[in-house]
């Protein structure tokens, strides 16, 4: 089993050649994340009271801190330190033992001063202190770059200088706010019009309201904007065609965003104020896409067949009623004419995706082929053309014409940069040529494809291929750690000190702030993997360090493994899949695949709850609670007894069962009965469900990877290690 991610942290980022305790002035981080590496005895000190199990998060870690900083008065150690006993006594709502310590001048040689402003502003906004929270608001926001707090200080600052009455102030900082603060649109058009309204400027209050009812409706701001906007219209200048306007746009953003009935109803009203004919046509599309969303095809079939010929949204609502063909039991003629009628356009190019998936998804491939070649030749830079390309090669390999499907994928690999298609290109390109009697060829591709994506799925098979073994437990190494990008001044020194203190959310903060780099990414994963967020975490490290995928990634520390294939109850994990009859590392990987929650999944290995009760009744349980299936021992019992009973429906093929874990067994059934005899890797890159596919590829490259890291033990049996080879 490999080493504990604590040690193997605690080992990778000491600095090389310094003893503990280390320089009074920590030398620059060469780690692969930041880490609160004490600098001094008092660091070390301040550090393990903020940590210790006993003390963290409590007024009594805050009484130590405060008694840390009165033994060692000077230095910066002893402005964190009472910094950090002030920030957990505001936590614990403990004022006025607060405010002296955030008030204390040795904060200010932390450089984290404006924590201090801004927990002030708040301790004295939560104490109706009003005229200090908003002095300590004004220091906030004139505070120079960096300055992660200006927004929150903008709004904030502007509700505290409305409640003294200071409300021109206020209109400044929201439209500060509006000009600088992306994302905060809406709730600073809230106040804005709540500002405007106390000051009894109903016009400016109506304009507010008015906007955000119009760009923001499906936000909880803009819904409270439209009831106020009841008593305040009277208050608008607007003229009638305006208006339009403004509901035409309202309307369109509630569709984007998903409220179709709200937005079938605003369409509907439209209709009956006479629109321009360009708006007309517009309406009824859209209308007609709202209520195809709510499933009133017949209705939605008159609006989409207003539209008039000619129209600019022509060949979308051309799209949209062979939809509604389809799903009365047209077939994929009705998408093949609208591709003819519209050929060249957006909707042209998802019509012929859509012909070709309306076949491919029951494995119908030869039906399936006319479009993807359609595909390729009509949209050579389109959305779909590695899709298509990919398939057109397909069916060349699958008809055995080697020469030609090498061809299509070693020129669609050579133009293409996508990291998901690529591999699958180099590989069959590799297959083809090997196919074809050109061996030199084929191991040459291969070798690429080995050091681009060694650790991806298609890297695996290449290896394979080559006849080579897999590596053994816990290969990685450390890298040596010169020329990494280091956390940009004064970032790094803020969010270090923040670390040492155990605010992770704060250094969070500050590393959103800081210009994007590797380290910076870095640490964001690691903040994220110790608050237990590990989907974050996973996402953050693989951004951080993208070569983890190709040989290179042999270089990368164990700890950064750990990160990007987190494992939890091991003993669990391996007692469950040992008692199923399962490989533990295939086990892990579901778990991590899986958490990537599906909608109304539940559990470690996310079961539907129809599914986990049908198997809890297997195992005697007669009546299970949706909360139950959250239990780590019994949702591992029950999904790997779900696991196992897929791999023996399709005959200990794991590509397979994994793919109906996903897409459902019936869905597999119907492949396999169209594509007989498929060996593994042929199932895996002809599954038609881009999700599927990726989900089975994605699962069989970290069931490699969980094994090396942890060193799981080998299953019984070899079968249930990997699909069936050819």
């Amino acid at each position: 089993m490999a080493r504990s991610l604590a040690l193997a942290v605690a080992l990778l980022m000491a600095p090389a050649g310094i003893p503990a305790p280390v320089a009074q002035v920590p030398p620059p981080s060469r780690g692969y994340w930041l880490q609160p590496v004490p600098g001094n005895d008092v660091e070390a000190a301040l550090h393990h009271t903020v940590t210790d199990p006993a003390l963290a998060g409590t007024t009594q870690a805050a009484q130590a801190l405060r008694d840390l900083a009165a033994q060692h008065p000077d230095g910066a150690a002893a402005g964190l330190a009472r910094l950090a006993a002030g920030l957990l006594l505001l936590d614990h709502q403990q004022y006025a033992d607060a405010e002296p310590l955030l008030l204390d001048r040795a904060v200010e040689k932390t450089r984290l001063e404006d924590h201090a402003w801004k927990a002030l502003a708040t301790l004295y906004e939560k104490t109706g202190a009003f005229s200090k929270a908003a002095d300590y608001y004004d220091k906030l926001i004139g505070r120079p770059d960096p300055d992660p707090f200006r927004c929150h200080a903008l709004l904030r600052g502007a509700e505290v200088h409305d409640v003294i009455g200071l409300r021109p102030e206020a209109v400044k900082m929201l439209e500060r706010a509006l000009a600088e603060c992306p994302g905060h649109e809406p709730q600073a058009l809230l106040q804005m019009g709540s500002v405007e309204e106390q000051r009894g400027d109903l016009h400016a209050a109506a304009e507010a309201f008015d906007r955000l009812d119009r760009d923001y409706p499906a936000t909880p701001q803009g819904r409270e904007a439209a009831t106020r906007m009841r008593k305040l219209a009277p208050h608008l200048s607007a003229t009638p065609q305006e208006r339009l306007a403004h509901d035409l746009k309202k309307a369109l953003v509630l569709l984007e965003a998903g409220e179709d009935t709200a937005a079938a109803k605003l369409f509907q009203a439209l209709l009956l104020r006479k629109p321009s004919p360009a708006d007309a046509d517009l309406v009824h599309v859209r209308l007609g896409r709202a209520l195809l969303a709510l499933d009133r095809d017949a209705q939605a079939k008159a609006m989409l067949a207003a539209v008039k010929h000619g129209s600019a949204v022509e060949p979308e609502a051309a799209f949209h009623l062979a939809r509604i063909q389809v799903r009365h039991g047209g077939g994929a003629a009705a998408y093949d004419a609208v591709a003819k009628r519209f050929p060249g356009t957006s909707w042209g190019e998802e019509a012929l995706i859509e012909a070709a998936s309306y076949y491919a998804r029951d494995g119908r491939d030869d039906e399936a082929l006319p479009y993807y070649r359609r595909l390729s030749e009509g949209y050579p830079q389109g959305k779909y053309i590695d899709a298509a390309t990919f398939r057109v090669g397909w069916a060349e390999y699958r008809a055995r014409r080697f020469d030609k499907a090498a061809e299509i994928f070693e020129a669609a690999a050579q133009a293409r940069a996508s990291n998901i298609w690529r591999p699958a290109f180099l590989y069959w390109a590799g297959r083809a040529q090997r196919e074809g009697g050109h061996e030199e060829r084929a191991r040459a591709i291969f070798e690429d494809l080995l050091v681009r994506y060694k650790n991806a799925y298609h890297g695996i098979r290449a290896r394979e291929a080559l006849g080579r073994l897999p590596a053994g437990a816990s290969s990685t190494r450390p890298a040596p750690s010169e020329g990494l990008t280091e956390v940009p001044e004064p970032y790094r020194t803020r969010a270090r000190n923040l670390l040492l203190v155990d605010r992770l959310d704060e250094a969070m903060e500050e590393l959103q702030a800081a210009p994007p780099s590797p380290q910076v990414q870095g640490t964001r994963a690691w903040i994220f993997w110790r608050q237990g967020k590990l989907r974050p975490a996973i996402t953050a490290m693989k951004r951080a360090y993208p070569e983890y995928v190709g040989e290179t990634g042999d270089q990368l520390p164990e700890a950064v493994w750990q990160i990007m294939y987190p494992i939890q109850f091991t003993d669990l994990v391996e007692s469950s899949a040992g008692q199923a009859g399962l490989d533990p590392a295939l086990v892990a990987a579901v778990i991590e695949q899986e958490s990537v929650s599906a909608a109304g999944a539940h559990g470690l290995m996310q079961l539907m709850p129809t599914t986990g009760r049908a198997l809890a009744r297997g195992l005697g349980i007669r009546k299970l609670p949706v909360d139950k299936l959250h239990d780590p021992d019994l949702g591992l019992k029950l999904g790997t007894r779900y696991l196992k009973e897929m791999i023996d429906r399709f005959g200990g093929k794991v590509e397979r069962a994994l793919a109906a874990y996903n897409a459902g067994p019936h869905r597999v059934a119907v492949w396999n009965l169209a594509r007989p005899g498929m060996s593994a890797e042929e199932f895996v890159d002809s599954i038609p469900f881009s999700e599927t596919r990726i989900y089975v590829m994605t699962i069989l490259a970290a069931q490699e990877q969980y094994r090396r890291i942890y060193g799981l033990p080998a299953p019984a049996s070899a079968a249930y290690a990997a699909g069936t080879r050819p």
